[in-house]
């Protein structure tokens, strides 16, 4: 049903307002500022041209926070909400571009978008009035859990319109694509690859739900690995995307950067690029899984979460704590069509 409602969405009348689109939400091991608000309007832009509305939500409402009276930016703002299903916040949206603009072009294509939802929910059917309603239920989570992360401080960008990023039951299997690293980085490729298949299954061994299937072809693939000889224009050690559904092919995907040595600078006794021990690599392997399977940063040093690894890995950074655990179980235990407040 959500499909029919993307598709009757897409073909609403989108008059061009200089389109808006934004690069996918990237966790990096080594940098906790992600977001720098000089990209804010690229990211945005990237994400609505490519009709990636989730992922768009997040950046322009970053940029309408910046500038409220942009009313066209307000409009994309509407209509990715609408896109992704919230009708009753996308038409609050409306009705306030509507009080706030003079633009004749602007109004125009807020009333025909009105139109056009408005013939829609005449004629929609019974079950999507009642998807709707679930979709108001509304379910506060503790912000200051001992027990999770899930809510921390560290993860202001997990939560997007009251939505967490992650693998619906049917997504299941997650089919994992793993190339071998270009020959020009190294030639134990095999290892690499089975350096993966085990750090990610580090996940499954603790909680079976989670069932990774390791795919041939990248088009076949809901995970797909990069690799990288180091990254050098990032102080990262690798860096991962939250799971997201991409309409164009109508199944959820994402991607794990991986390299395998560590920029010139960010290793202990050296300032050139050091190759990862497979320990070393293993633990950010599993760490960038983690942000894959939906997981923001643990504000507690501990965990494989932890906001960042440093030089040097204690050896208890290398491990899946509880805490890690708990917070994947309590994001997949979460009802659908529910709005999640943190406070």
């Amino acid at each position: 049903m959500k499909k029919q409602i993307l598709l009757l969405l897409l073909g609403l009348l989108f008059t061009q307002l200089s389109v808006v689109h934004a690069d996918e939400k990237v966790f990096q091991l080594n940098n906790d500022n992600l977001y720098n608000p000089g990209d804010i309007k690229k990211k945005a832009e990237k994400y609505f041209s490519q009709e990636e509305y989730q992922q768009a939500l997040f950046y322009l409402e970053k940029w309408l926070e910046k500038e409220p009276k942009n009313q066209k930016v307000r409009y994309k703002y509407a209509f990715s909400l609408l896109m992704s299903g919230n009708f009753a916040q996308g038409k609050k949206e409306l009705e306030k571009i509507l009080s706030l603009t003079k633009d004749k072009d602007l109004i125009a294509a807020v009333n025909k978008l009105k139109k056009q939802l408005a013939d829609y929910e005449k004629n929609k059917p019974e079950v999507v009035v009642e998807e709707t309603k679930a979709e108001e239920q509304v379910v506060n989570l503790d912000k200051k859990s001992k027990t999770d992360y899930l809510c921390s401080n560290v993860n202001p960008t997990i939560l997007t319109n009251g939505r967490f990023l992650r693998w619906a039951k049917d997504d299941f299997p997650i089919k994992v694509y793993i190339p071998l690293p270009p020959k020009e980085i190294t030639n134990e490729g095999n290892k690499y690859i089975k350096l993966v298949e085990k750090g990610m299954r580090k996940w499954s061994e603790q909680y079976p739900d989670i069932v990774f299937e390791f795919a041939s072809a990248a088009d076949e693939a809901n995970i797909t690995i990069k690799w990288h000889d180091y990254f050098k224009d990032q102080k990262v050690w690798g860096y991962a995307y939250l799971p997201n559904y991409n309409s164009k092919k109508d199944k959820r995907e994402t991607s794990i950067n991986l390299a395998i040595r560590a920029q010139p600078g960010t290793a202990t006794f050296s300032n050139e690029a050091v190759k990862f021990g497979d320990d070393e690599l293993m633990a950010i392997i599993t760490h960038e899984t983690g942000h894959a399977l939906g997981l923001g940063h643990s504000p507690d040093k501990e965990d494989i979460m932890t906001v960042s690894f440093h030089s040097v890995f204690p050896e208890f950074q290398w491990k899946i704590t509880k805490r890690d655990l708990e917070t994947l179980k309590k994001l997949y235990s979460l009802p659908d069509d529910t709005t999640f407040i943190c406070k």
